[in-house]
């Protein structure tokens, strides 16, 4: 009997083999259904033709209630964009498309992802390779300067938005990061960074690096000091500051040179040039490890070590 119940997830489901593989349909409410599908499988499932915006439905309906709500909003959302009416056989084309496409390759391998897993949900066997590496739609972290970043920040009307950049650009911290700062968070000139907000949820910090204390340079205080007399988030108050509000506001701030990581970027690089411990700063902006540190940032360290012989020399003579 290929037809069996799921017991956990309260569903019927349909599972035969064929080609020497196994295939699973999900998501039937009742038996009937799955013993119907099970019946006219062969009818309903010519999946060289079958199209993502078919399938998606079901195949969001057999996941319920192992992703959140607002998750699948973007999952819909990612395959609305890149694989409308996308079939199986034309996945060779598709691929070569979406390298194309102005996003980064994380978010391209997340689509790809997707669109397999709606397939393998609706018949098929199909397997796609990710993207290794950078691809097209990614850029190289760029560095921003003190007079270039005076100039953008000029250019940002609403005061919290001017504010947060400002201290991404001090601190060096994560978006999400200074999106989860609360108030009460920032005591005694010190800030206590223990959550982050992604997509609007907040969540702990997984790592111990990532769960730290730092303290607060005085331009970084000056950056949040009137917002210390509010509630709630740091920047935003009942809710923390859209990342879609910022995105924007940043990229025509700078005219689309520099990415919201880029403040980051630009803080390790010039505490790394300027001769600052590694340890320290690795420790600062919460890095897993001083080797992430390190093998990133390897050229402006050279460049810090460089100087810090000629000091040396200097000294000794």
């Amino acid at each position: 009997m290929s037809v069996h119940y799921d017991r956990s997830r309260k569903q019927w489901y349909v599972r035969w083999r064929s080609d020497g593989h196994q295939h699973t349909r999900r998501g039937f409410r009742t038996r009937g259904e799955a013993v119907d599908f099970d019946m006219h499988r062969n009818v309903y499932m010519d999946r060289k033709t079958y199209t993502v915006d078919r399938l998606v439905d079901g195949y969001f309906e057999s996941v319920k209630g192992t992703i959140n709500a607002e998750t699948e909003r973007w999952y819909r959302g990612l395959l609305n964009r890149y694989a409308c009416g996308l079939a199986e056989e034309g996945l060779s084309e598709w691929r070569t498309r979406l390298y194309e496409e102005e996003i980064g390759t994380g978010t391209k391998n997340r689509v790809i992802g997707l669109v397999e897993a709606v397939l393998k949900y609706g018949g098929s066997d199909v397997t796609l390779k990710r993207f290794r590496g950078s691809s097209r739609g990614e850029r190289r972290m760029k560095v921003i300067s003190t007079d270039e970043m005076e100039i953008a920040l000029s250019r940002v009307q609403d005061d919290v938005c001017r504010r947060f950049l400002a201290f991404l650009f001090h601190t060096g911290m994560r978006r999400g990061e200074a999106m989860g700062l609360h108030v009460t968070d920032v005591h005694d000139g010190r800030c206590e960074i223990m959550r982050s907000v992604r997509r609007q949820e907040e969540t702990p910090l997984k790592t111990t690096g990532s769960r730290r204390t730092i303290l607060l340079s005085a331009d970084a205080r000056k950056d949040i000091e009137p917002l210390l007399t509010g509630t709630g988030y740091l920047f935003g108050g009942d809710r923390p500051l859209p990342p879609t509000t910022i995105g924007r506001v940043w990229s025509k701030a700078c005219d689309g040179r520099y990415r919201v990581h880029d403040l980051r970027h630009s803080f390790i690089s010039h505490a790394l040039s300027i001769g600052c411990d590694p340890v320290m700063v690795s420790a600062y902006v919460g890095h897993a490890d001083l080797m992430t540190t390190m093998r990133s940032y390897a050229h402006v360290i050279g460049g810090a070590e460089d100087r810090m012989m000629r000091m040396i020399d200097a000294y000794m003579e």
